[in-house]
Order: C-alpha cells, then structure tokens, then sequence
C-alpha cells in the first residue's frame, strides 16, 4: 500500500508517479506492524519519490484468545474465522467485535459472547420484525399516502435522518 493495491509499477503507473494517488491518505493495520511494515512503506517511499508513503495511519489492536493470549495455531488457541461465521454468521460475528473492543484496543475474543450478542441483539431484531409482519399481514397493511406523514410534518429528529439517509448515495459518487 500503495503500490501493492495499483499493482504499481506493472499497472497504473502514472497514478503514483505523477502522485496522482500518492502518498496514500491513510493505512490501516496491526499494531503489531508498526515497527517493520510502516517503517518499510515510508523507506521505500523516500528511497524512490522522495516522499512519504502515507499521511495517516490508523492502527488496529490485535485479536486475542479469551484469556488475553495471542492466538497461534502452535499453542492450540486460534479460531478459524471460516467456522466461526459459518456457524454463528458474519453479522453476528462484526457486531460482536464492533461491540467488545474499540478498534484501536485488543479484542479477547470469546466464541461464546458471539451467540450471546445472536440472541440479545439479532433476536431481539428478529422478534420485532417477527411481530410486526404477523399484524402487518393481519391486517393487509400497506404503508401509502393514507397512513405516511408527510417529510415536513414529521419531527426535527426524523426529518434529519431522512435527509442524511437520501443523501448517503450521492456522497460516494
């Protein structure tokens, strides 16, 4: 990054030569990179552009087993992500992460506060809707003109989110 993700300098070549793409706004990785990859990323800048290799860095904290150990296949205390989400889901299996750490700090990661967050949040999510189509389909509801409240008669709260959500598309264009 950046030049392994333009394949640079077999591809795209004019995009980090001409520092169209160039240092990269920011990097993303472990903590555990910091001494050696971020290190080489700027060495290999400075050795070539005369420049550094990004403006940013946002560093992860690392994924730990559930006594605060670091996971190895060796020590017998890794979880294999691809069985993990096949069983519990990738929804459940972000949301736990999202919710246990913040990005920047260690995550003991426990596969049982995984079906812990499957039944607080995602049933919990799952029993609303549940209930609400049951009456919805009861009664034939269709949401209309008869039973909407028009954007500018709604309250300020809804009004913004209604906004920032019409939005969302438009910004990444």
């Amino acid at each position: 990054m950046p030049y392994a993700q333009l394949h640079y300098p077999f591809e795209n070549k004019d995009l980090i030569d001409n520092k169209k793409y160039f240092p990269a706004d920011f990097i993303a990785e472990g903590v555990d990179q910091t001494r050696g990859w971020f290190f080489t990323l700027h060495a290999i800048a400075t050795m070539n552009f005369d420049s550094v290799a990004y403006k940013n860095v946002v560093s992860n904290g690392l994924v730990l087993d559930k006594n605060g150990n670091k996971m190895s296949k060796r020590l017998g205390n890794a979880v294999d992500p691809f069985i993990t989400i096949d069983k519990y889901g990738a929804d459940a299996t972000r949301w736990y992460m999202i919710a246990n750490a913040a990005p920047w700090d260690n995550l003991k990661f426990d596969v049982d506060g995984i079906s812990e967050v499957q039944r607080q949040l995602f049933g919990t999510l799952y029993n609303t809707y549940g209930f609400y189509a049951m009456y919805a389909n009861v009664d034939n509801f269709l949401i209309d003109e008869k039973n909407s409240v028009p954007v500018k008669d709604r309250q300020e709260l809804d009004r913004w989110i209604f906004i920032e959500t019409s939005q969302l598309d438009k910004r990444h264009h």
